[in-house]
């Protein structure tokens, strides 16, 4: 605690040491031990309510990414944690001074597939108590920012499954038209 105490102190002076700090919990994580996960997600928590959002912006990239893996953590706690990190009223309004459509789809997007997982019908999160949680952030969330369902109703990977198999069956569609091209060609050649 002493720890961070003194790390906060660094922020209140100069904001963009977060840049630094955050970037470096994520680093670290401590990816095989839920107690010390549930510690730093409250040193993660105590510096996102010390960072202006261009701060968030210049390391969510790595950010994100780590609280999505949090949020669909097979350890309560951890999910537990990370969920009262997206129910703090300074990250929510954090989010809404940073508010651009590039922004909240690009680092959105990783949290919005593991909050759709631990709601999912078919297999929600084993424990009840993250289930109801997630929709809870869910609904803040899209209260707050007028976010569609479809991107909690859909799995973070789903879109790229479906833009490849568009990619896929546009390039079958090229290949037979190719044929048909140069079977044409060949027959006017033979004639």
């Amino acid at each position: 605690s002493q720890l961070t105490y003194c790390i906060t102190q660094y922020i209140e002076k100069d904001a963009t040491t977060g840049q630094l700090v955050l970037e470096k919990l994520v680093e670290y994580w401590p990816w095989s031990n839920s107690a010390k996960q549930v510690m730093y997600l409250t040193e993660l928590e105590e510096v996102l309510e010390l960072i202006p959002p261009s701060v968030l912006e210049l390391c969510a990239d790595k950010v994100f990414p780590c609280l999505a893996k949090c949020i669909c953590s097979e350890h309560f706690q951890v999910c537990e944690r990370t969920l009262f990190l997206w129910n703090n009223e300074h990250v929510v309004n954090l989010f809404a001074l940073e508010r651009s459509e590039e922004f909240m789809a690009h680092n959105f997007r990783n949290i919005y597939g593991a909050l759709a997982r631990n709601v999912d019908a078919n297999n929600p999160h084993w424990n009840a108590a993250v289930t109801m949680l997630s929709f809870n952030v869910i609904d803040i969330y899209k209260e707050r920012y007028g976010l569609e369902q479809e991107l909690f109703s859909r799995r973070p990977d789903m879109g790229d499954r479906q833009v490849a198999r568009r990619a896929r069956q546009n390039k079958w569609t090229e290949l037979d038209q190719k044929y048909v091209t140069d079977r044409s060609e060949e027959e006017v050649k033979e004639a």
